[in-house]
């Protein structure tokens, strides 16, 4: 900074006095010009500090307000997702609505079928099949939980309730064709595939089927494995998917009926047939009870049908009798509504 100082002295008295005052002065001014050379050098120091600081500031401000400018963006955006979360909810609410009421409705056809299941009826049916099948299993010589467990598989393939049954008797009955006559349908299947007759029938029929399964299987021709089975009964064909591999399909779904309670042990077979036995014993007594009903009353009521026909043809016939009815009902109808007029 450029300073412009302008200093005016006035001066009396001696030489040696003047000497020293402006020997004093002029060192008073190089004291002074120092002085404010220092100040001057502080003073635009701290000016450029302070110009510094302004723009540290004004850094500052403008750093703010694009911070300031981000974070409203940023609430603008998180508004938006907001927006749209709420909206998500609103639709998954909706859909949640509509999918409880299908469960509401699954659940009440569920309820029915369970209801339907567990009726009286139901269970005195289910009682009365086990014994059926019961009785089937000792005629063919198998226990009725393995047939039960052969029928469950069965109609996995396809085949209807109570099929396995019918194929175990065409076997059985095939077989023992073949032991009586030496012929009969399944005399090719023997001869071709090198099976023992007298081995098969110390079997159970479903030990019987799959040792024949065996065979058939190590053909290679699909149409002749149906061919066989065919001669042995004509829906034998649908087992093969649980016959191959040694039977390996079959014995899962067998393991299967068993753990389901599908296929029962002997002592569940028993109490069942003991439960079908007593509803039949009910249905007797009831029946021999309107049997004797029937017998009390008969003479009663042939009495009284007698009396009423008697009356009937004194009266001029049945058609008097309507006529006279009529008659009868006319008038009333007509007093009545007279009454009420």
């Amino acid at each position: 900074m450029a300073n412009s100082i302008a200093l005016s002295v006035t001066l009396t008295g001696d030489n040696r006095q003047l000497s020293g005052t402006l020997n004093a002065a002029q060192s008073d001014v190089r004291k002074f010009t120092t002085t404010t050379e220092l100040e001057s050098k502080k003073a635009a120091t701290a000016l450029t500090a302070l110009g510094d600081s302004a723009i540290t500031v004004a850094n500052h401000l403008s750093t703010t307000q694009r911070e300031a400018l981000s974070f409203g963006a940023e609430i603008i955006q998180s508004g938006h997702q907001a927006a749209q979360a709420l909206a998500a909810t609103s639709q998954e609410a909706q859909s949640s609505t509509t999918h409880f009421d299908r469960m509401r409705s699954v659940a009440k056809q569920v309820g029915t079928a369970l209801a339907e299941t567990f009726s009286v009826g139901s269970i005195i049916d289910s009682a009365g099949l086990i014994n059926e099948t019961n009785a089937l299993a000792n005629s063919i010589g198998i226990a009725t939980g393995e047939l039960q467990a052969w029928d469950y598989a069965a109609q996995r393939t396809g085949l209807s309730s109570g099929a396995i049954g019918d194929i175990f008797k065409d076997v059985s009955s095939k077989l023992g064709e073949l032991a009586a006559t030496g012929s009969g349908e399944a005399a090719d299947l023997f001869e071709n595939l090198n099976l023992q007759i007298g081995e098969l029938q110390r079997l159970s029929p479903d030990q019987q089927l799959i040792k024949i399964a065996d065979a058939i299987s190590q053909i290679e021709d699909p149409s002749q494995r149906i061919f066989y089975l065919e001669s042995l009964s004509n829906d034998a064909t649908r087992l093969l998917p649980l016959l191959e591999n040694s039977a390996a399909g079959l014995r899962e779904l067998t393991d299967e009926a068993y753990a389901m309670g599908v296929a029962m042990n002997q002592t569940d077979i028993d109490n069942a047939i003991k439960a079908d036995q007593a509803m039949a014993q009910l249905r007797g007594t009831t029946q021999g009870f309107l049997n004797l009903l029937a017998a009390e009353l008969g003479p009663v009521m042939a009495s009284a049908v007698g009396s009423l026909t008697n009356f009937i043809q004194e009266a001029g016939g049945a058609d008097k009798v309507l006529g006279t009815l009529k008659d009868t009902a006319l008038i009333l109808t007509t007093l009545m509504a007279g009454r009420y007029v």
